[in-house]
């Protein structure tokens, strides 16, 4: 796991806009005004009706202040502090506080926040057993989520990023969950056991499918004897001669031997099949590579296809396959 891996997992979810003890009704305004601002500046200026009038204002003086220009009105119940501009964190914040107890953002805007999506606008929010309805925001309703699946990031309550990225795959398919898996190993967040936990937690999701995708994993009812069934069709239906399984290869450089997925010996080609269940680690990546390399200086030709493709995706590797296969016996 990497050090970042569960960065901002199970920390304090209470709104940073709840009252301490010793504030109440009975505050001096200039004690008021410092814990509206104190409020404020933890929630991208943001404030709720709720916490206004539990600093002691009432409706009348929420209006004033409003006509002031002290409060901007965001959404029904929610207000930005002193500022008539404010930052794109402060419009999801303002559309979590608006959906109100449990909300967090989510999908597009939970992508932005975790730094997976640039430029994604929309306001997104999950909101856990009820049904809210806010202007301006796409609210999503959830049966309940999990502690793990609640996080902050930049100060806002947002889903952690392995459901991030499953919700996101739900909408806008496998090459959006690539590009966000690529960012969370360039940020050191990607977690295997993280997002394979969200994937087994809501297996028939469309988005967790992408998501399997996307890192070449195979779908749970695939097992190491439906790849091999499925390249032995492979090579079969291209009229391929059929490889060898998991065979042990001796090198000459004193190393220890390497054992091939798939190899045809009087080619001396060898296809790996990927998947993150196997080689989802930097650790892995790296050994890799150095067995490739050993491999070419002993004259081997590797071709490395993923889960994904063998089982998906025939017609291309069998192109792929009889084109390697030529060019090793010319």
């Amino acid at each position: 796991m990497s050090r970042n891996a569960n960065r901002g997992i199970n920390r304090g979810m209470d709104r940073p806009g709840s009252l301490p003890s010793s504030i109440g009704t009975q505050s001096t305004p200039v004690e008021r005004d410092r814990r509206i601002a104190e409020i404020a500046n933890a929630q991208w200026t943001m404030i709720s009706l709720a916490d206004l009038t539990g600093l002691g204002l009432t409706a009348s003086a929420v209006r004033n202040r409003v006509a002031a220009g002290r409060l901007h009105r965001r959404h029904r119940g929610v207000y930005s502090v002193g500022h008539e501009v404010i930052p794109w964190q402060g419009h999801v914040m303002a559309a979590v506080l608006a959906c109100g107890e449990g909300a967090v953002a989510s999908h597009h805007a939970a992508a932005r926040l975790h730094g997976l999506l640039v430029g994604a606008g929309a306001r997104h929010v999950t909101v856990p057993g009820r049904r809210v309805r806010v202007p301006g925001v796409e609210v999503h309703r959830t049966h309940a989520l999990e502690p793990w699946q609640r996080t902050r990031e930049q100060r806002i309550p947002c889903t952690a990023w392995p459901r991030t990225i499953v919700d996101v795959a739900g909408r806008d398919g496998e090459r959006a969950a690539e590009r966000m898996i690529d960012r969370a190993e360039q940020l050191r967040v990607f977690d295997l056991s993280a997002i394979r936990r969200e994937l087994d937690h809501r297996p028939g999701r469309k988005g967790a499918r992408n998501a399997r995708a996307a890192l070449g994993m195979p779908e749970p009812a695939w097992t190491r004897n439906d790849l091999e069934e499925a390249f032995y069709a492979i090579s079969g239906a291209a009229g391929l001669p059929r490889p060898h399984v998991n065979m042990p290869i001796v090198l000459d450089d004193g190393g220890p031997h390497v054992e091939a997925d798939f190899a045809w010996p009087e080619l001396k080609l060898i296809v790996e099949t990927d998947g993150w269940e196997t080689h989802g680690t930097r650790r892995a990546f790296g050994s890799d590579r150095r067995r490739d390399r050993r491999l070419d200086l002993a004259g081997w030709r590797v071709l490395r296809f993923t889960w994904h493709e063998v089982m998906y995706e025939p017609a291309m590797v069998a192109r792929e396959l009889a084109a390697r296969m030529a060019l090793a016996a010319s």
